[in-house]
């Protein structure tokens, strides 16, 4: 139902010629009339000769227009009467001219199904470059980072110790001022 197909995260309908990690669905059908909801309801499909999910009719085989119908998701073919396949009890191709799909559609898979792949692979490899570019950011950046603590840590440190040297002399000084005062000796102060 469409309610369980919405409800399934893993299910996404096509939407155009490239997309990956999608699902194709089509059915075929003369006219909406024959729809059968028992084979037919569905609550997605695409024009496997434009790869359109709106009513845009495409032209196949020459002779053949095939249209979405937006309102059902199933296909109206229009110029085909699918004559060569048998009806079977009443359900398929009498109207609905599923049966027909794998030969009529064929060249077009085909093609999309290396249009597809040719996607799929360009996007694993945007998506290795991406994640090298990645690694590569995050080296510097841990780099940068150790280079300017280290920095930080002597500057710091030389900070330190040359208040400490201060520190140490301006003790000195008090000290030696400190001393004559009781000795009763005068010394200078520098």
């Amino acid at each position: 139902t469409s309610e369980d197909t919405a409800s399934c995260r893993r299910i996404r309908p096509a939407q155009g010629e490239t997309d990956t990690g999608v699902t194709i669905c089509y059915n075929t059908v003369k006219d909406v009339k024959y729809v059968k909801p028992v084979i037919a309801a569905t609550c997605m499909g695409i024009n496997p000769v434009n790869w359109r999910t709106d009513d845009q009719p495409a032209l196949l085989h020459d002779t053949i227009t095939v249209r979405l119908d937006t309102a059902t998701h199933v296909l109206v073919v229009e110029n085909y009467s699918g004559s060569e396949y048998r009806p079977y009890k009443n359900l398929i191709n009498v109207g609905d001219i599923h049966s027909c799909e794998p030969w009529l559609y064929s060249e077009c898979l085909a093609r999309n199904m290396a249009v597809r792949t040719w996607n799929w692979r360009a996007q694993q490899l945007e998506d290795r470059r991406v994640a090298a570019a990645d690694e590569a950011f995050l080296q510097f950046e841990d780099r940068r980072v150790a280079i300017a603590d280290e920095a930080y840590a002597q500057f710091y440190n030389r900070r330190v110790a040359a208040a400490d040297e201060a520190f140490l002399q301006l003790e000195g000084r008090r000290v030696a001022v400190a001393s004559p005062a009781r000795t009763g000796r005068k010394e200078e102060v520098r």
